[in-house]
């Protein structure tokens, strides 16, 4: 399987995040969290469970709005995106991620790459050729194993024309040659991209030039 990444039509973007926080309720998830992301780079953030991850992820996405702070996605011309913009400039993928079931994999793709580019160059065959799922596209996301369907949340991640990935225990549900496949494809994305993996698994981060612990 083929591990060539393209780099994103959009520009290179850093992620700068000042005084970060998160409550909810009357619990603080996330206080006072400052960090600046550049990209291209690979950056792991751990800590244990309660620690935030999963919230910190969600924020730097835009699926959420802080409670105190702020997160500014900046081009590498010095060129700040608005936060409705933020979607269009990253990548997600989660376990906890909901994949319309009912599909068939070509009709996963085709409504994901509907509202998401493709790389220049890259039709929906590359993608599933990529991720060895050829033969399946007919069949529907339901009858596939948990395993497939994180690859394939992966893929859409992976396969988005984004400048920015955010990778959420990426390995969960794989085998070990699709361990491999994934380890390969995020150590080249790093190269090209800003890359944050959310991991305690030391595997799924060992190609992150940067470790922050929550």
């Amino acid at each position: 399987m083929s591990t060539h990444i393209v780099p994103s039509t959009l520009p290179l973007t850093d992620i700068v995040v000042a005084q970060l926080g998160k409550k909810y309720a009357h619990t603080w998830v996330l206080k006072k969290f400052s960090y600046c992301f550049v990209a291209p780079g690979a950056y792991a953030v751990t800590g244990p469970n309660g620690s935030g991850k999963s919230t910190l992820m969600q924020l730097l996405a835009g699926h959420l709005l802080p409670t105190t702070g702020s997160i500014r996605y900046i081009t590498q011309q010095k060129i700040p995106i608005a936060p409705d913009h933020f979607f269009q400039w990253n990548a997600l993928a989660t376990p906890y991620l909901a994949l319309i079931e009912d599909f068939t994999l070509m009709e996963c793709l085709q409504f994901h790459f509907k509202f998401r580019k493709l790389p220049k160059g890259t039709a929906l065959h590359d993608v599933v050729q990529a991720l060895d799922l050829a033969g399946d596209e007919k069949k529907y996301i339901k009858h596939f194993s948990s395993g497939k369907q994180q690859k394939l949340k992966l893929g859409l991640a992976l396969f988005t024309d984004a400048p920015i990935v955010l990778l959420d225990e990426p390995t969960v549900n794989l085998d070990l040659p699709n361990t491999t496949w994934c380890l390969q494809y995020i150590k080249k994305i790093a190269q090209h991209k800003l890359l944050i993996v959310f991991s305690n698994q030391p595997r799924e981060y060992s190609c992150c030039q940067y470790v922050l612990t929550l």
